[in-house]
Order: C-alpha cells, then sequence, then structure tokens
C-alpha cells in the first residue's frame, strides 16, 4: 500500500495506522510527517529545491518535481509527457505559465514507479486544502477527474462537503463498545463519502468528536445503523474494529477500508497525574450478561500476593461484581468514566478480562494484559500494547472457536465446562487455565520492559 499525504496539517490524534511495509509519500511542507516518525519507509516529494516549498527533510529520502541537476528528482522525461496528456483547455490568467499541482503529478509519477501497488491519497479534496490558493493556471476540474480515479481517505474535516450520505450509527451501551467504535467511526468519516452522527447512551464520550454533525437525527439520516460485529467467532476472525467497520459498509453499501485500528479518545482530560507513582490498574468484575468472563477472586487475590512491589488500584462497580481485595487501593464505584479513563492513560499496565479499560489502554498504547479464555479468539480484541491470554484451541468447546459463552446457568449459550473450586465458586474451565503465575510472570516483563525504556 502506498499513502500520499497533501500537505494539509491536521491533529495528531486522526493519524491513520498504516502497516509496517507501507510507503507514506508526503508532499511540499510535508506538514504532518512528523505523526508518523517510527514509520520506516516514507519520503517526501517537493515541488522544487527551494525554501518556499520546504526544507529537505535529513534522514528522509527527498524529491523534487523540478530542480537543478543534482537533485533527485523526478525523470523531466515523465513531466513532459505530463504535460501533453494534460487538458489545458481552458481560460488561464494572462502572463501565468501553465502547471499541474504538485499532487497531481506525483500520484501520476508514483503510479507509474509502481503500477501493481494500491495508491491512496490522503486529504486530497477541496474543502480539506483550505490553505491553498485556487490557482486560475490550474484546471482543478480536470484534476479532480483523473484523482477521483485513485483511492480517498480523509483525516482533516469534510463537514462542509455536499451530496454525501448521512449515516447515524447507534452504540451499545457499554463502555467498551463506545470506545472501539471510535475507530470505527473515524474509517467512516475518512472516506469522504459520508456524514456521520453518534447515538450513544455514553454522551460524554462523544463531546468533543469533531467531525460529527450534529443535525443528523433519526429523522434526517439516510441511513441508521447499529455498530455491531457479525464476523464469526473463529480462529481468523477479524479484530472487532474491523468486523464492524464492514458491517456498517455493509448496511450502507459503500466500501469502507479499515484506516483506523485504535481508539480514539474525544474525552477533555487533565494532563496532570492524578497519582505520582507507577500503578497498575486491575478489573476484576464482569457484566452480568456475561459471567463467563469471570476470574475466581482467589486468583486476583494470589496475583497481588505474587506482586508485592506493585502498586495495584481497583477500578470497577459492586453492581458488575467488583470485589474490594487486600493489598489494593479501592477506587471501586469511586470514578466516573473521566476519572476511569484519566487513570487508564496513566497506568503501566492494565490487567482485565476483555472489557471497555482494554479498549481505553489501546487508546493510549498503555500495556494490558486481557484475560480473554476460550469464550473469544485473541484477534478479536487484540492491540499491539497488549498481551491477550486466549485458550481458545485448548477444549473441545473452543477447539476451532471462541464459545461466546455468557455464563453458568441453564440456558442460551451456557458455558459446557465448568471449574467449580472448594467453596463452591465457579468460572469456566478455560479460564482457569490461566494462572495467576502466568499473569505475574507477563506483568513483571511489561514492567521491566518500561522501566529500560524509561532509563
Amino acid at each position: 500500500m502506498i499513502y500520499i499525504f497533501s500537505n494539509v496539517e491536521y491533529p495528531e490524534e486522526r493519524k491513520i495506522t498504516p502497516e509496517k511495509g507501507d510507503l507514506l509519500v508526503f508532499l511540499n511542507k510535508a506538514a504532518s510527517i512528523s505523526y508518523y516518525k517510527d514509520h520506516a519507509k516514507k519520503m517526501v516529494i517537493h515541488r522544487m529545491n527551494e525554501v518556499s516549498y520546504g526544507s529537505f527533510i535529513p534522514g528522509i529520502r527527498n524529491m523534487v518535481v523540478f530542480g537543478d541537476k543534482n537533485a533527485d528528482r523526478i525523470p523531466p522525461a515523465f513531466i513532459q509527457k505530463l504535460k501533453k496528456d494534460y487538458d489545458w483547455d481552458y481560460p488561464i490568467e494572462e502572463g501565468r505559465s501553465r502547471c499541474a499541482t504538485t499532487g497531481y503529478m506525483v500520484t501520476k509519477y508514483i503510479a507509474e514507479l509502481f503500477p501493481q501497488e494500491r495508491i491512496v491519497l490522503v486529504n486530497f479534496g477541496y474543502d480539506v486544502k483550505k490553505s491553498t490558493y485556487r490557482c486560475p493556471w490550474h484546471n482543478w476540474k480536470f484534476e479532480a477527474e483523473e484523482l477521483a480515479k485513485f483511492e480517498h481517505i480523509y483525516t482533516a474535516d469534510t463537514a462542509n462537503r455536499k451530496g454525501l450520505l448521512k449515516v447515524l450509527v447507534r452504540t451499545l451501551p457499554w463502555l467498551g463498545d463506545n470506545i472501539y467504535t471510535s475507530a470505527v467511526m473515524e474509517n467512516l468519516a475518512a472516506t469522504g463519502k459520508v456524514k456521520v452522527n453518534i447515538l450513544s447512551h455514553c454522551t460524554d464520550l462523544w463531546e468533543n468528536c469533531h467531525f460529527l454533525d450534529k443535525s443528523i437525527t433519526e429523522e434526517t439520516a439516510d441511513y441508521i445503523v447499529d455498530s455491531c460485529n457479525e464476523s464469526p467467532w473463529n480462529k481468523n476472525t477479524p479484530h472487532i474494529i474491523e468486523g464492524t467497520t464492514k458491517h456498517i459498509a455493509n448496511e450502507i453499501n459503500i466500501s469502507v477500508p479499515i484506516r483506523y485500528r485504535d481508539p480514539v479518545i474525544y474525552a477533555e482530560l487533565s494532563e496532570k497525574r492524578r497519582f505520582p507513582f507507577p500503578y497498575v490498574v486491575i478489573n476484576t468484575g464482569w457484566q452480568n450478561s456475561a459471567p463467563a468472563k469471570k476470574w475466581l477472586k482467589k486468583n486476583w487475590e494470589r496475583l497481588v500476593q505474587f506482586c508485592p512491589d506493585v502498586k495495584f488500584i481497583q477500578i470497577g462497580q459492586k453492581a458488575n461484581h467488583a470485589e474490594a481485595l487486600k493489598g489494593c487501593m479501592d477506587l471501586i464505584d469511586k470514578t466516573t468514566r473521566k476519572d476511569l479513563i484519566h487513570l487508564v492513560r496513566d497506568a503501566s499496565c492494565v490487567i482485565s478480562p476483555p472489557s471497555g479499560v482494554t479498549h481505553i489502554a489501546a487508546a493510549f498504547h498503555v500495556p494490558f494484559i486481557s484475560l480473554a479464555g476460550g469464550r473469544e479468539p485473541e484477534s478479536l480484541a487484540h492491540y499491539p500494547c497488549g498481551v491477550t491470554l486466549s485458550t481458545v484451541g485448548t477444549l473441545p468447546c473452543c477447539e476451532n472457536a471462541g464459545c461466546r459463552c455468557k455464563g453458568f446457568e441453564e440456558g442460551e449459550r451456557k458455558c459446557k465446562n465448568i471449574f467449580t473450586d472448594e467453596s463452591g465458586d465457579q468460572m469456566g474451565l478455560c479460564m482457569e487455565k490461566i494462572t495467576p503465575e502466568v499473569v505475574c510472570d507477563i506483568l513483571y516483563k511489561i514492567m521491566r520492559k518500561e522501566k529500560n525504556a524509561s532509563a
């Protein structure tokens, strides 16, 4: 994949998520290249080697469209051919030379250089290039028609684009569903084909989402779509962000590439840490609708005992079966959603069954340990910053897929393999395979890595 970025600057939280082997090509001033400093394959193509078009960037391959003989430039023969094919049949300002835009020339050159690669143009829409003077000596109509043949995404505001589908997305009421849906909404908005708004119980999580169009309601929307993942939970299931994005894309009948793979937090947070010391957030509870996510209290107690030098902060709600543990700072029922996001943002690690806190951790690239068991495959909610302890494939009930069991009572999706301890407390046998010793070992590896990185 090749991404060609216009020289529009946009907020860092709107950056896309390229794969390791993707090539990133930036134009002229390369306004947003700093957001991708850790990506290995990138280059800048300047219109010419003049300061007005941006200084050459050290350590990056720099090319020019028009330059002196010593410059690494697009071959002059290619530019001459491009001029010959360019449609100049329109009036231009007297005394001006006819020329094509940098974006048009570079896109055509990259397409010729890499004919087998998919090319995606980032922020090439008119309305997201407000800083660009609409020069009368460019044939914008011709270029727009030519560039429309390529795939486009928009990371800047597209609220003023006309003729777009109006899509209202309804989220499930739970925290985690709202957090991962942020990336789904980013993928939708980035197509430049839709205007979107959210219908959510967690309105505070969306208050600063700048691309939502609040005029889209149940009365005005072209489509009202539920945010849900209908992918099968097998060993090859896509991530829940990808699955949900594809579901909505199918519902509204457009193509929506997966550009955003990490959640985005729109809530306004204080920059100040609540606690000055390093700590690990643990979530020991589970929702009433999914007791199969349960890890026995004694396991949590043993984990805390195994890590005497770790400061644990326990979050959650008593209504969701969170019970205070000895040796932990107890913040059960003592945090708002914003408090929780703030705590997770500044944590050294998060340990939890699959839940909203692991999605929050992913948004800030905070290491986490997800106790997934056999209920869901590792790929469903795994992020690069985390460790997902999935036991899918270890028992007959989850041999080929996540079982999606809810709990231990008779009825739909009852767990078939139950572990009962000496006190009569129950959890899935797949969760019993995740031991406190294993979790403790992973936690210390994460914390050593964090310590070495900050040294």
